[in-house]
C-alpha cells in the first residue's frame, strides 16, 4: 500500500499481519480526513507488489524519499501459515465463506498453485519448490530499498509495529493473537479433527525442513532466521 499525501509506503508480504495494519491505517486516515483517498495501481494482487513496481507506477513522485516499512517473518513459520490458510482443504471452505479465496498460481504475488489443495504438507512444499523461480521472496519485494526500508520482525510484531505507528504520528494499534485466542481461531477455521499446531516446528520433519530451506533460502540467509 502507498500513501502519496503522507509519503508512506508499506511493502506488504503475505502472512505477516499486514492486512490488519493496512485496514487500521486507512481507517484512521479516513477518520481524520473524510476526503482522504487510498492510492493504488492495477488490479488483483497489487497490494503485494514489489518496491520496483511502486517506483515504476508512481514515477512522478519521489518514492525513494518515502518512509518505507516491510514486515518479515521466519520462512519456516510463514510456509506453515501459507499451507493452513490456502492449501489445506478445510481452510478452503472457511476462506470461501469469508469471501477471500484466491487461486492465482500464475501470479508473482501469491503462492497458491492453480486449483490445488493438499492434505499433506510435504506434497505442498514439493510443489512450491517446482515453482520457486516464479514466486517473489521477501528479498524480491524489497529489492532496491534494502538500505532505507524499516524492517519489522513478525516475531516481535506488537512492539515493533507500535514503533512504526508512533513514527507515523498515528494512534491505532495492532496486535498478534496469542494463547487461547489463537487456539479458538484455529479451531473455528480448521476444525478439531486435525488441529493446527501453535508451534510451527511441529509440522516439520527433516525432509520438509530441508524442502522449506530450498524454497526460502534467500530470505533465511538475508534475515538470519533459524529453524
Amino acid at each position: 500500500m502507498i500513501d502519496l499525501s503522507n509519503k508512506f509506503l508499506f511493502i506488504h508480504f503475505r502472512r505477516t499481519g499486514g492486512s490488519v495494519f493496512c485496514r487500521r491505517y486507512y481507517g484512521e486516515r479516513k477518520s481524520i480526513d473524510k476526503n482522504y483517498k487510498e492510492s493504488s495501481f492495477g488490479t488483483g494482487g497489487t497490494r503485494h507488489a514489489p518496491y520496483k513496481d511502486y517506483l515504476k507506477n508512481f514515477s512522478n513522485h519521489d518514492i525513494e524519499s518515502f518512509y518505507k516499512v516491510i514486515i518479515v517473518r521466519n520462512p519456516w513459520d510463514l510456509l506453515v501459515s501459507d499451507f493452513w490458510a490456502w492449501a489445506y482443504p478445510p481452510s478452503r471452505q472457511a476462506v470461501e465463506e469469508r469471501g477471500r479465496l484466491r487461486l492465482v498460481g500464475s501470479s508473482r504475488y501469491w503462492p497458491v498453485l492453480p486449483g490445488r489443495h493438499y492434505t499433506n504438507f510435504r506434497e505442498y512444499l514439493t510443489d512450491l519448490l517446482k515453482v520457486k523461480a516464479r514466486r517473489l521472496s521477501i528479498c524480491d519485494l524489497m529489492h532496491g530499498c534494502e538500505d532505507s526500508v524499516h524492517i519489522v520482525r513478525y516475531e516481535n510484531y506488537d512492539k515493533e509495529i507500535s514503533n512504526v505507528i508512533a513514527n507515523l504520528n498515528m494512534s491505532f494499534s495492532c496486535k498478534r493473537m496469542q494463547g487461547n485466542d489463537l487456539v479458538r481461531d484455529y479451531d473455528s477455521r480448521y476444525g478439531i479433527s486435525r488441529k493446527r499446531p501453535i508451534d510451527f516446528r511441529e509440522m516439520y520433519n527433516k525432509k520438509t525442513r530441508d524442502l522449506a530451506y530450498q524454497i526460502c533460502k534467500k530470505d533465511i540467509k538475508k534475515f538470519n532466521y533459524e529453524f
